[in-house]
């Protein structure tokens, strides 16, 4: 599940959660229903955690 990979790459990185969703420029509230399902995240935002977390693309097709 991305959310899981995203939250070890957080971790690994020392940022939080608010920090990434400051970095996709969305709410804290948008940002928890993305990593919980209720939302899918944008190319965009896939891209960019991509880019800056250093994950693998395949995190989001799982």
């Amino acid at each position: 599940m991305a959310a899981q990979e995203i939250k070890v790459a957080l971790a690994k990185k020392n940022m939080t959660q608010q920090d990434l969703a400051k970095l996709l420029n969305i709410s804290t509230n948008s940002l928890s229903k993305k990593m919980n399902g209720k939302v899918s995240f944008k190319l965009s935002e896939a891209q960019a955690i991509i880019e800056h977390l250093e994950v693998e693309p395949s995190i989001f097709f799982a």
